[in-house]
């Protein structure tokens, strides 16, 4: 077993004292995929926003191993006044990247890097976004349902950009969805989850190397949907 990347013990939080999080208890291990796959409003990002830091928690302790950690929202949140390219070297402004060209050139954005995002399609902008989240070479990428507005070609190509990202850094990778492929096509570990106060219903483990076959897709969708 990797050592652990995140780790939580007790984590607490919910706002005007309603428990999101009651006592929640997770390890995530560095270097792999782990899908929270669960209904919307059951503290899925709540628990996203726990691990990256941007929630105080009310109890319990969270930690991360990793010195650099990237959030990818399901909204976008680009900074309208500023370019594509401006919007990807945001974190230049905080710290060492990597190519901001080079990136923009991985998501298929290389023609539209001077353009706003008001200029951008819906697609194009969650491009810009994990273009963003990637400059940095993070070591834990934390992804909140990046795919979920997405048509069915842009969703396989960012989730083989996600994919690429994991293999070529080894980051250790935490996606929220409510979506069973991309549960069963990403990750190395699949929490099924239900609340709220959220908790862990079943925690299942995929073997299947990736690229997975349609066969080993078919076995995961069987697998989470089993009761």
């Amino acid at each position: 077993m990797s050592a652990a990347a995140v780790s939580l013990r007790g984590a607490t939080w919910g706002p005007g004292g309603t428990p999101i999080l009651d006592r929640f208890d997770l390890e995530v291990a560095s270097g792999t995929i782990t899908a929270l796959l669960g209904p919307s409003g059951c503290g899925k990002s709540s628990l996203l926003r726990v691990i990256a830091g941007l929630r105080p928690l009310s109890a319990g302790t969270v930690e991360r191993a990793a010195a650099r950690v990237s959030f990818v929202f399901q909204d976008p949140s680009l900074l309208p006044w500023r370019t594509v390219r401006q919007n990807v070297a945001l974190p230049a402004e905080f710290g060492p990247v990597g190519g901001v060209d080079a990136a923009i050139a991985a998501v298929g954005l290389a023609a539209h890097a001077d353009k706003l995002p008001a200029a951008l399609s819906g697609g194009q902008r969650m491009r810009a976004s994990l273009a963003r989240a990637l400059v940095s070479r993070p070591d834990l990428l934390l992804l909140d349902e990046p795919f979920a507005a997405l048509d069915h070609a842009t969703r396989a190509e960012m989730q083989a950009l996600v994919l690429q990202a994991h293999a070529e850094t080894g980051c250790t990778v935490v996606l929220v969805t409510h979506d069973v492929p991309d549960a069963a096509r990403l990750a190395d570990r699949v929490l099924l989850v239900e609340g709220p106060p959220l908790r862990v219903r079943r925690d299942l483990a995929v073997a299947a190397p990736r690229p997975r076959s349609a066969p080993e897709l078919a076995a995961v969708f069987a697998a989470v949907e089993a009761e």
